[in-house]
């Protein structure tokens, strides 16, 4: 993997989990996520971006996208990978060339700061080619200037989805990989962080995975960590942004973090249960005091 520049910045990236001074580091499992790509997901549904962070999202996150639930945030790829394992069905899909959708990691920090991110993702990607003949699905590095950044892909035809429209798919996005190992084009290298792998079908592809638009070189996507979701685009018509584009999905994800009490107030009322503790005097003695009886 190549050397990079610590961002100053860095340090001063909002971390939606926080755990207190002599607690153990947050510790990890695993969450289930599934929907149909671009189906109205709450009362405002206009949009066509859905990220797992909770209904409603936390404070700072830009109503621009549809909340979805559970609120899942993963390790940052750069510490392990992330994979999200399940299946993909393409049984309903209903779109024309040039429409599509993806499911995959949103960057923390920047859905954080309520920015758009569609510019600082990696995605599993679908997409119609000849007219609903083929569905192309490959590895999205976001969206760069003039549309998608998808240069590796598996190709189904007619006679795959004849035998089949539910496909097992397993992706993972690695932040330690060396993207000199796996990147499609030699131009990628020098912005690349890592690598993501795709399989389906029986087939496995990957390529390099990295800031493409404006970030400097030594940002480092998805470092703060990722939520998972999804978007749906060019659906311009009602009706599709009500039920989404057919691409239904249900994934598990892992490494998720899981949510630290960071106060008494998070214990009370039964909210110990949301942390895995078992009483709510257990949790408040780990706000007080950084032991944790999960484990």
């Amino acid at each position: 993997m190549k050397v990079r520049l610590v961002c100053a910045l860095a340090a001063t990236l909002l971390i939606t989990v926080l755990v207190p001074a002599g607690a153990q580091p947050a510790s990890y499992g695993s969450e289930v996520i599934a929907g149909t790509i671009g189906e109205q997901s709450d009362s405002e549904g206009t949009r066509r971006y859905r990220a797992f962070v909770g209904n409603p999202a936390p404070a700072g996150y830009d109503h621009w996208y549809m909340w979805g639930s559970p609120y899942v945030e993963t390790a940052s790829p750069e510490t392990t990978p992330v994979t999200l394992t399940g299946t993909l069905d393409l049984g309903d899909v209903r779109f024309a060339n040039g429409e599509g959708g993806a499911v995959g990691l949103y960057e923390v920090a920047t859905l954080a700061a309520g920015e758009r991110t569609d510019r600082y993702a990696v995605f599993l990607y679908v997409a119609p080619r000849n007219n609903g003949t083929n569905i192309d699905v490959g590895i999205s590095d976001g969206r760069g200037p003039s549309g998608e950044y998808v240069q590796r892909f598996v190709r189904l035809d007619a006679t795959d989805l004849a035998d089949a429209t539910v496909y097992d798919v397993t992706f993972t996005v690695d932040g330690q990989a060396d993207p000199a190992s796996c990147a499609s084009h030699i131009a990628d290298i020098p912005t690349a962080d890592g690598c993501a792998t795709l399989t389906i079908n029986g087939q496995t592809i990957t390529d390099s995975y990295g800031t493409i638009t404006t970030g400097a070189p030594e940002d480092v996507e998805l470092d703060s960590g990722a939520h998972p979701g999804e978007y749906f685009f060019y659906a311009d018509v009602a009706e599709l942004r009500e039920v989404g584009s057919g691409i239904g999905y249900q994934l598990t994800v892992e490494p998720t973090v899981i949510p630290q009490p960071t106060s008494k107030d998070d214990c009370k009322k039964g909210g110990y249960a949301d942390y895995g503790f078992s009483n709510q005097g257990q949790c408040i003695r780990y706000v007080n005091t950084g032991e944790d009886s999960r484990t």
